[in-house]
C-alpha cells in the first residue's frame, strides 16, 4: 500500500516521485542530472559524475509547466548504483529556496501526496 510507505519516510518533509530534469553546478562546473524525488526540503538526483559529501551545489530545476527555479543545497550522501557504468545518486538537502518556489514545492507534494492517498482509499474500497 503506497500510503504506508509514504508513512515510513523519515525526513521532515515528504518526497514524491518526479522525472525532472536539472543542472547542478559546482564549483567544478555544471552536469545535468535527473531529479528522482522531490520535496520542499530536499531532493534525490541521478548524475553522471560523483558529488562531494558536505559539497554546497546550485540546482536549477525544470518542472514541466513551471519556469525553472534555482536551490542551493548540501550534499547528503552519495551512492553509486551497481557497476562502475551506472549513473551516481546523490541526496540533496536544500539550504536557501524563494519563497515563492518553497511554496510551489509545498503545493505539488500536497497535490501529488493527495492523488496518491484518494487513488489508494478509492481502489482499497
Amino acid at each position: 500500500m503506497d500510503a504506508v510507505v509514504v508513512a515510513e519516510q523519515r525526513r521532515r518533509c515528504y518526497r514524491v516521485k518526479v522525472d525532472w530534469p536539472g543542472v547542478v553546478e559546482t564549483s567544478r562546473g555544471p552536469m545535468e542530472a535527473i531529479i528522482g524525488d522531490i520535496s520542499p526540503g530536499g531532493a534525490h538526483l541521478r548524475c553522471e559524475q560523483p558529488l562531494q559529501g558536505a559539497e554546497s551545489v546550485q540546482l536549477t530545476i525544470q518542472p514541466p509547466e513551471r519556469e525553472p527555479f534555482r536551490i542551493t543545497g548540501t550534499v547528503a550522501w552519495v551512492k553509486r548504483l551497481g557497476k562502475s557504468t551506472q549513473p551516481y545518486v546523490v541526496g540533496l538537502r536544500f539550504t536557501a529556496i524563494q519563497p515563492e518556489d518553497r511554496r510551489f514545492l509545498e503545493l505539488f507534494t500536497a497535490q501529488q501526496l493527495r492523488a496518491r492517498f484518494v487513488g489508494t482509499f478509492v481502489k482499497d474500497l
